[in-house]
């Protein structure tokens, strides 16, 4: 018995010898991917991945598709790309179902397909990928192919941030921070945004420095690398614009038949991914040019963003002809991000000798190949001969009123926002397109900022709301939904 044991020792060592002197396959297959290894070679690698993969090996089954997409080792091809990431994901390969998402998500060897790409991420996660859970999070966060969903999102990026992904991590202190599906927590939010930071994630050194959330609503800074002190435009901005309370949705467009070139004045509001709250508003002037269903003209943004525009009308939008131009946001305060018009869905309505464009524009960022959040515009044509600067000196000017009414389209209340340089008698009212007076209200006015609420049951449609006192008068036109 006691020589049977010692014979059982000697070959437990020496197949633990053996197993030390034979190398792990897919060790040495990595080996020859990395560039400062004396075994690199990419062509060898992909071989060695082939084999394994063969034999059932998942991870092979991923590297395969990692080195199809990149073009390493074998000609790029990302349909192979997404076969490779499909077996290894279905082979019990979590990270691999992140990678095969991202392929649809991006459009990548196949047609763009955010839902096909949420519906893959759903799957990662339920089989324990930090980074699906991450990516399905996003997805939700921006309503891209699902309902837009903030609350789920939060709980998907809990998961993945207790699974140390950074992404997870960072979206985590962006949701705290903006009050995105759960309560604005600070502390929370320097919380998460430092750790994905001290793990890498560069992008939550730019939020981490940023005085002021994206949400201007909750205006809370979270700084924690640098000491700078709150921007008092920020405030202002802030305070000018309130809180929208009703949820941003697309209008119907309705084109008139008359032609519509001009000069329009008015505003751009963004709103974040749920249409709920307003992140930015800017001064906006178009030059167009209609002719034969067909717009031309120039598109000027806070007297900073000049550009030309091309579009042409159809029956449920206009679709602009390759135009872009680039301008800096909160997430990218200092790198001018290129973005494309899509097409806008437009109300533009005659009154009087008055026409109004109001509706919402489709933004496409180039580089994130996705589209942006909400955006709506309100603009006025501008009259000969009365222009704002035919007006008497002593008077405000559009840009001085800085006249802003939202959410539009509303539901049954319209916040209706605008600053005053003195102390002055004024009048607010809301008409139809035929003039009738549906609402009326004399304001006593304080020097500075105002904002004024009214509350109104009128149909679904397009109505006139004025503003005026002694010198002054400004309309726009607002929506019933």
């Amino acid at each position: 018995m006691k020589k049977q044991v010692i014979i059982l020792i000697m070959l437990a060592c020496q197949l633990t010898l053996f197993a030390q002197q034979v190398p792990n396959p897919l060790m040495a297959a990595k080996k020859k991917l990395d560039i400062n290894h004396p075994s690199y070679n990419p062509v060898q690698a992909f071989a060695e991945f082939t084999a394994l993969a063969g034999r059932g090996n998942a991870i092979a089954m991923n590297a395969l598709g990692m080195l199809y997409m990149q073009g390493l080792g074998v000609a790029q091809d990302d349909q192979q790309a997404i076969s490779w990431f499909e077996k290894a994901a279905l082979a019990g390969y979590p990270k691999a179902w992140y990678n095969w998402g991202t392929m649809y998500k991006n459009g990548d060897g196949t047609a763009q397909d955010f839902a096909k790409a949420l519906e893959i991420f759903k799957r990662g996660a339920e089989k324990g990928s930090s980074n699906s859970m991450y990516a399905a999070g996003f997805m939700l966060y921006k309503g891209l192919g699902c309902q837009q969903d903030y609350t789920t999102a939060v709980k998907l990026f809990k998961q993945g941030a207790v699974k140390k992904s950074l992404g997870a991590m960072y979206m985590m202190g962006l949701c705290y921070r903006n009050g995105y599906g759960t309560a604005v927590n600070t502390d929370s939010a320097r919380y998460w945004l430092s750790k994905s930071y001290t793990g890498g994630y560069q992008q939550a050194k730019t939020e981490l420095l940023s005085t002021d959330a994206e949400n201007l609503e909750t205006a809370i800074p979270v700084a924690s690398i640098g000491n700078k002190s709150r921007k008092q435009s920020s405030v202002q901005s802030a305070a000018s614009i309130g809180k929208a309370k009703q949820t941003f949705v697309r209008v119907r467009q309705q084109i008139p038949q008359e032609n519509i070139s001009g000069t329009y004045k008015g505003y751009i509001i963004r709103y974040d991914w749920s249409g709920q709250h307003i992140i930015s508003k800017s001064e906006l002037k178009l030059n167009l040019n209609h002719t034969k269903g067909m717009l031309s003209g120039k598109w000027t943004e806070a007297d900073t963003l000049d550009i030309p525009i091309q579009a042409m009308f159809t029956d449920s939008s206009l679709v602009f002809n390759a135009t872009q131009y680039q301008r800096t946001d909160h997430y990218s305060p200092n790198n001018p991000l290129l973005y494309q018009f899509k097409d806008a869905h437009l109300q533009l309505i005659k009154s009087a000798n008055s026409v109004f464009i109001a509706g919402d524009l489709t933004l496409w960022s180039i580089s994130k190949r996705e589209p942006e959040p909400p955006v709506y515009i309100s603009l006025v044509r501008q009259q000969q001969n009365t222009t704002l600067e035919a007006l008497p000196t002593n008077t405000h000017t559009l840009q001085e009123a800085n006249l802003v009414v939202y959410p539009n389209p509303f539901e049954s209340t319209i916040t209706v926002n605008f600053f005053s340089h003195e102390t002055v008698s004024a009048n607010i009212q809301l008409a139809d397109m035929n003039g009738k007076v549906l609402y009326h209200k004399k304001l006593q006015l304080q020097q500075g900022q105002q904002s004024h609420v009214i509350n109104t049951s009128v149909v679904p449609g397009a109505y006139i709301l004025k503003l005026s006192w002694p010198g002054f008068e400004k309309t726009t036109v607002v929506i019933k939904k």
